[in-house]
């Protein structure tokens, strides 16, 4: 993104930008003082036990192998959550629906 192009685009409006920037690693004092020392709230972070899983192979199809894993997780493993990093929202659709039709067709 580009701050510059931000603060052009606030200019030309006739009611003032509000603009909220989340980030776990950000420098919020520095982005304070690029915006005119903005205010900056600081949330706490909560940890939580995390397990990291790589495969051994590389998979022919990444979205077909994280549809695989999802559903052996949900299957073999107690309650939980999964984070999985994918490259974009058409992917993330295409998974979200594989997976779905595969609950169904493992619950008829």
């Amino acid at each position: 993104w580009s701050g510059s192009l931000i603060l052009k685009l606030s200019k030309t409006r006739a009611s003032p930008l509000k603009l909220v920037v989340t980030s776990a690693t950000l420098d919020g004092e520095k982005f304070s003082q690029y915006f005119d020392e903005c205010p900056v709230l600081n949330v706490p972070g909560r940890c939580f036990p995390v397990s990291i899983a790589h495969t051994l192979e590389q998979p022919d199809s990444y979205a077909e192998e994280v549809v695989n894993i999802c559903i052996d997780l949900h299957c073999g493993s107690p309650p939980g959550d999964v984070l999985i990093f994918m490259t974009g929202q058409d992917e993330i659709d295409k998974c979200v629906k594989k997976v779905n039709e595969r609950i169904c067709q493992m619950a008829a």
